[in-house]
């Protein structure tokens, strides 16, 4: 009688572990269809950049929108920008950079200004006036629009736009 209880209960085991391994394949094939449907479902909205937009190298992820460009305007992977600080704290320029470059900006290699000034600006050059509005509101932080300077920054002759970083 022993005999034929104990091996009732090595079937209930065996009944119990085929479940569970049913079990775990079930939800492995549920994550598996997931992740399939969240990439052919997405729909690329993600910035793009090095580290993918999710600030894991210290970079703010953000939401700004950039402004709609008009017929006349170039898009902003066209306008090449340079950010420089100029007053700000340590690493803003490079923050900044990546901001726009994930809003899709051509950003050049951040950089300091050796002049030192007070408040945001944007400064294109004569004829990318349209793009200097549209660059202003990407950067926020109520960026002023300047004309471009005559005696132009190191770093600047492959740019189209400054933006300056002065303190506040």
């Amino acid at each position: 009688m022993a005999t034929r209880v104990l091996g009732a209960r090595r079937g209930a085991d065996r009944s119990l572990a085929s479940s569970a391994a049913r079990g775990a394949g079930l939800i492995g094939a549920a994550v598996i269809v997931g992740i399939i449907l969240l990439q052919v479902v997405d729909d690329g909205g993600a910035p793009s950049g090095g580290d993918g937009g999710n600030g894991a190298n210290g970079t703010p992820v953000t939401n700004e929108t950039v402004p709609a460009t008009s017929e006349d305007q170039r898009p902003p992977s066209e306008v090449r920008v340079l950010v420089l600080n100029a007053g700000q704290p340590t690493g803003s320029a490079q923050t900044k950079a990546n901001q726009l470059r994930t809003a899709g900006y051509n950003t050049l290699p951040a950089s300091n200004d050796p002049v030192g000034r007070q408040g945001v600006a944007v400064q294109c050059r004569a004829d990318f006036d349209s793009e200097a509005a549209a660059l202003a509101l990407a950067v926020g932080e109520e960026a002023q629009v300047e004309p471009f300077p005559a005696q132009e920054p190191a770093g600047a002759e492959n740019a189209d736009c400054l933006v300056l970083l002065g303190s506040a």
